[in-house]
């Protein structure tokens, strides 16, 4: 009898034990994968802070960068490089700078060479982990750059097409684009579902509408209300398969229809709502409820910068309202998931946190008959440590809040969303203004399915090691990877080192950990195992994105003073002085080649530099005929044996398929010789010859590379720059810029300026991290008049 007994407890408890483990078994999938996430997938915010954002070419651009770490309030202790792109109007990237990164801040300040166009230029700030991200999640911000000379360097037709342009971008802006979010990840039928959307024009720019949804007879349209800023929402109850069309329109009658997709049976719902001290997350089932337990079991995950801020379980029946105290979470962008039993993503909801943003410092000005003077206080109790201060004078209106440390932390680095740069600062930290934005946005989100336990096959992350060096050796046949071959790094400049290395089973290579400054000559030599040199070398170039999009304002130059009749006789004079300089050079140099002056050159800036020497030959080069790889000079051909001329590139011979390689962008010139002067090359050059000529060697010649490193920039003191006259235009003028201003308790920071300072109004703009690792901005203004 006491033997049946056991049985029967050892019976019931095998029928427990799997629903245990059932329960259990997801928790800890959810808890590794949410460990592997935090220390894998680490998330990044990058601001800047520039002195101003208008420029006059001759300037420099003085900023102050602070790199903070998603995982908690902080600044950032993984990366070391941070990489700052300026691109044109033209979307061309006119300049970028590898920056050391020293405990979460880094340093730097460029020149605005003259030679740039005038117009609006975006400023992009990311590091190495970023770029797995969307480069709309990267620092983005726009300067206005004005050049006086601009218009002496650009055409007549330059200038032309300029004004066309500029018609087109104003018609452009008064089209309507409307992008539509559903609150959960689907509309579910029979459920009041809510719509977020925003509403732009192509440039990002917010438009107010007014939004209308068409009856389910097909026939009239109800009214849903109007958007604030471009923001806005609506509810509506679909039935199953339904469809809705939905209508906005702008002021200026501009109109947008769009179709909302149907809705589905089965689903979830998922509401927020926010009390003073409260988040509560409601979520709706609708559909019958199934018999099986573990149907009804739902895992509810809070994400927050990152991390993982509470994970739980609910057995939903058809509500469910969950609570949680604000002081479990961060300040920002909060987002709530909820996964199935299976750990599949039902639906997700996102809401904001609002911070307390407090004065940090007082600031205080007086004036006197011939000196402004500034006083600037830090609070008592709180604690600032280098911070940045920038102080401008200015006679336009200039808003210093346009780009501020709380708005780029808390929105524009968790949102791809440029209409955040067009709203009021002080509407965006007010009101419900927030959440709408929030909510209909393009949230950077965590990758549910990692999360749920499919990292095994993901990417891991690499630790940074200072600069790094990497690419691969293949054959010259063939191109295949060439293993435990010797690879050597040389540095050219004043550094002279070497550096050795033996690449892997897949031929690549990769040396780490310089950290060299400025701009440097490198070359890499490669030989296989057995000290052959019929190697190539591959080195992994720039991969980061390329600007897609482009926003806000425009200002072109649409004048050219080259129409100037004295300007261009003064033009052609130079010209044709720079012209005879230059065959005269040119007559110098080929006196001392060994076959003379060419018959024919062809220069790298002629063409396209996506081109190849082959592409770039074909059908400018009179004389020559390509078909194919076959190259054949007109005169010189045989009937028997080879028709390939002879090719050297950089004065060494190699084959003819070489051309079909090199890139012209990497080429300097390409000389073409088919008269007498092939003779010089013996029986070698009797089909002709083709001397390719490269960039400072930068065409890997059997195994060998020459390139340019860019380092680390230095850093500079802060100067003006008084050969920039930019009193005359009215532009803001940099007055004083200290990367690196501190406070001690009750300590206060005294500055004056000479009453002579021409501006109408003086700006000070402070911005830097409090010791509880939150950023802080505050900006003043005074009267100079």
């Amino acid at each position: 009898m006491k033997r049946t007994k056991w049985l029967i407890i050892l019976l019931f408890l095998s029928f427990l034990l799997p629903a245990q483990q059932g329960v259990q078994g997801p928790f800890e999938t959810i808890k590794k994968g949410a460990e592997w996430y935090n220390e894998n997938r680490p998330k990044q915010k990058v601001y800047l802070h520039i002195d101003k954002d208008t420029y006059q070419t001759g300037e420099y651009i003085w900023m102050k960068a602070y790199i903070f770490s998603g995982d908690l309030p902080g600044l950032d202790t993984i990366s070391q490089n941070l990489y700052i792109e300026v691109w044109s109007p033209s979307r061309i990237r006119a300049d970028i700078f590898r920056v050391k990164i020293n405990e979460g801040y880094a340093e730097a300040s460029f020149e605005l060479l003259d030679s740039l166009e005038q117009g609006i230029y975006q400023l992009r700030a990311f590091t190495d982990l970023m770029t797995r991200e969307n480069p709309g999640f990267f620092y983005s911000q726009n300067l206005s750059v004005y050049n006086p000379k601009h218009s002496y360097n650009i055409s007549s037709q330059t200038a032309r097409k300029n004004r066309s342009k500029l018609r087109k971008i104003q018609k452009e802006k008064k089209k309507l684009f409307v992008e539509l979010f559903i609150s959960s990840s689907k509309p579910v039928a029979g459920i009041s579902n809510e719509v977020f959307y925003r509403a732009s024009n192509p440039f990002g720019e917010p438009i107010d509408v007014t939004a209308k949804i068409k009856k389910t007879d097909g026939k009239k349209y109800l009214l849903l209300g109007e958007s604030r800023h471009g923001y806005g929402s609506f509810k509506y109850t679909p039935l199953e398969n339904e469809k809705h069309k939905v209508s906005f329109i702008a002021a200026d009658g501009e109109k947008w229809t769009g179709t909302l997709p149907p809705a589905e049976k089965e689903g979830l719902l998922s509401e927020i709502q926010q009390t003073k001290d409260s988040i509560i997350l409601s979520i709706q089932k609708p559909y019958i409820i199934s018999n099986d337990p573990s149907a009804n079991r739902y895992y509810i995950i809070a994400f927050a910068n990152n991390r993982i801020y509470y994970s739980g379980m609910t057995d939903l029946r058809d509500k469910s309202d969950i609570s949680f105290s604000k002081e479990q979470f961060p300040d920002g962008i909060i987002q709530f998931a909820v996964l199935s039993n299976r750990l599949e993503l039902e639906t997700k909801i996102s809401t904001l946190k609002l911070p307390e943003i407090l004065p940090t410092v007082s600031i205080n000005s007086r004036m006197t008959s011939d000196s402004v003077f500034i006083e600037i206080r830090k609070e008592h109790g709180v604690e600032l440590k280098n911070a940045s201060l920038s102080v401008i004078t200015s006679n336009n209106e200039y808003n210093p809040d346009r780009y501020n440390f709380y708005e780029d932390y808390f929105f524009n680095s968790e949102l791809d969303n440029f209409c955040l740069d067009a709203l009021p600062f002080e509407e965006l930290f007010s009101d419900s203004l927030n959440e709408l934005i929030v909510r209909a946005g393009n949230l950077s989100e965590p990758d549910w399915d990692i999360i749920a336990g499919e990292f095994s096959d993901a990417p891991g992350l690499r630790p940074e090691n200072g600069i790094e060096v990497k690419g691969q050796v293949v054959s010259e046949i063939l191109s295949i990877p060439v293993r435990k071959a010797k690879v050597t790094l040389e540095v050219k400049d004043r550094y002279n080192d070497v550096y050795e290395i033996e690449t892997g089973d897949d031929g690549r290579f990769h040396f780490v950990g310089f950290n060299f400054y400025d701009t440097l000559q490198m070359k890499i030599i490669a030989r296989k195992s057995s000290g052959r040199k019929g190697v190539l070398i591959n080195l992994e170039g720039d991969k980061t994105p390329k600007l897609t999009e482009y926003y806000g304002d425009f200002f072109l130059t649409e004048k050219s003073l080259r129409d100037n009749k004295a300007y261009r006789i003064e033009q052609n004079k130079k010209a044709r002085k720079e012209m005879l300089e230059k065959e005269r050079e040119l007559n110098a140099y080929y006196a001392t080649q060994i076959h003379g002056r060419p018959d024919f050159i062809l220069y790298g800036e002629e063409v396209p530099s996506d081109m190849t020497v082959l592409d770039a030959m074909r059908g400018r080069v009179a004389g020559v005929a390509i078909t194919g790889n076959n190259i054949i000079i007109r005169g010189i051909s045989t009937i028997l044996g080879s028709t390939d001329p002879l090719v050297l590139v950089d004065d060494v011979p190699t084959d003819v398929s070489v051309l079909n390689q090199i890139m012209m962008n990497d080429v300097d010139r390409v000389e073409i010789l088919k008269g007498p002067s092939t003779t010089a090359y013996g029986v070698r050059g009797g089909n002709g010859v083709i001397a390719v000529y490269t960039k400072r060697g930068m065409y890997m010649t059997h195994g060998e590379i020459e390139f340019t490193l860019f380092g680390y920039q230095r850093k500079r003191n802060f100067f003006i720059n008084n050969s920039v006259n930019i009193m005359q235009t009215g532009l803001p003028r940099t007055l004083l810029w200290i990367p690196e201003f501190n406070f001690s308790d009750n300590e206060m920071v005294k500055i004056s300026f000479s009453k002579g300072i021409t501006g109408e109004k003086l700006v000070l703009k402070l911005e830097g991290v409090k010791s509880d690792g939150s950023p802080f901005s505050q900006s003043f203004e005074t009267g100079l008049n």
